[in-house]
């Protein structure tokens, strides 16, 4: 037989969340917004655009796969702002113009701050079919000590030898213990900044010159670490969910 397509309504997920949100218009050369979220999403069953989950590990227990989403951020914080350097006519220095006016007056900074927790996986054993056979979708270990390591990192993320395949009474292989979506990856950290000014060389022509940097810091924020507990890789990260540093330089004339 080729592939049988089984679909049952026993999948459900809940979200709750806690919004806050602080911002000042703009006023005295500056501008900015605070938002905070606290929140928790628990389901049974892989989410449709979330990667990461191949299936059930027993499709005769849906409550045995109840757990974090693997889209579920507890807590993430982000805000974004414009200030008015103090330089130029109406400001606190240089305010009388004359060449230093035209080179350092007129300038504005902006960003955008994100920081958030990391986002939640398995860690898995393969050959799940050759195993089990059909009755999993995905195979979880058994956990058997402390997977915490000393000082995480992209080369040991988390401690494999922590984890074993599964066995019943009889030695044979069986479903493991490890709860859905009960490992945490890294969380994410990414500041970008802008810097622009506008010149008025006529008074029918504006030029605006604008320089942006992304993840000013060059922060890795490392992304999720490698499942498989028997692979020699697992637990090492060789992937970032931002960028390294990049800039950019604009340069826009309206007339």
């Amino acid at each position: 037989m080729g592939t049988l397509n089984y679909r049952t309504p026993y999948g459900s997920a809940n979200y709750n969340g806690l919004n806050a949100t602080l911002a000042k218009r703009f006023s005295n050369g500056n501008l900015w917004t605070i938002a905070y979220t606290w929140a928790h999403g628990i389901g049974n069953t892989p989410e449709q655009f979330v990667g990461g989950e191949t299936g059930v590990q027993d499709p005769t227990c849906f409550s045995c796969q109840r757990g974090s989403n693997s889209s579920d951020v507890r807590q993430r914080l982000a805000t974004s702002y414009l200030v008015e350097l103090p330089f130029g006519r109406g400001k606190r220095w240089l305010d009388q113009g004359g060449p230093a006016n035209a080179i350092l007056g007129g300038w504005q900074l902006s960003g955008l701050l994100q920081v958030q927790t990391g986002q939640y996986y398995n860690v898995t054993l393969p050959a799940a079919f050759n195993n089990l056979g059909t009755r999993v979708g995905t195979w979880r270990p058994d956990v058997v000590g402390d997977h915490v390591v000393a000082s995480p990192g992209p080369d040991r993320w988390y401690d494999r030898a922590a984890f074993v395949i599964p066995r019943d009474a009889n030695g044979l292989a069986n479903f493991g213990n490890v709860g859905r979506n009960s490992m945490q990856e890294p969380g994410i950290f990414n500041w970008d900044i802008g810097l622009q000014k506008t010149f008025h060389p006529t008074e029918s022509v504006d030029v605006r010159f604008r320089w942006e940097v992304f993840n000013v810091t060059n922060h890795p924020s490392y992304g999720t670490p490698n499942r498989n507990v028997r692979s020699p890789a697992g637990g090492t990260i060789r992937s970032t969910n931002t960028p390294p540093r990049q800039m950019q330089f604009g340069l826009r004339i309206a007339f």
